[in-house]
């Protein structure tokens, strides 16, 4: 039993030889598959969706998303950007796309352009101007 924003849920939960877990809710059942990657949790929920947990929400932590090559910095080091707004373009499998800050704050670089990245490698900071968008995922 769990409780959830104070309804209360009974489930029937299972580990399955491959590693996945299968869960019983009501009438409803599911094989979810969990992999830890080093932004978080992904969930694969079978046949549904995917769903990632982050285990930290750092705003001033500029990371990766995924594997790629970092082709160039949109924003010149030392220059302000808002969340939301495209600092830095990476190549993966021939395609070029944007990253985007997850805060507003002065940027500084951390890797160079042609710098191999893998998923979750910080390519750079922000000093954010307000602290207090830092949260720890508990």
């Amino acid at each position: 039993e769990m409780t959830i924003g104070g309804t209360t849920v009974s489930a029937k939960v299972r580990e399955q030889p491959d590693g996945s877990i299968f869960v019983g809710v009501g009438n409803t059942n599911m094989k979810i598959f969990g992999t830890e990657e080093p932004l978080g949790l992904r969930l694969r929920l079978e046949g549904i969706a995917t769903i990632m947990i982050p285990t930290t929400y750092d705003p001033s932590e500029l990371r990766s998303e995924f594997n790629g090559k970092v082709v160039r910095y949109l924003q010149d080091d030392g220059a302000t950007v808002r969340e939301g707004q495209a600092y830095a373009e990476l190549e993966a499998m021939k395609m070029i796309m944007s990253v985007t800050a997850t805060g507003t704050g002065k940027i500084t670089h951390t890797r160079g352009a042609g710098s191999i990245v893998s998923a979750g490698e910080i390519l750079g900071s922000l000093e954010l101007a307000d602290l207090s968008q830092v949260k720890k995922i508990v």
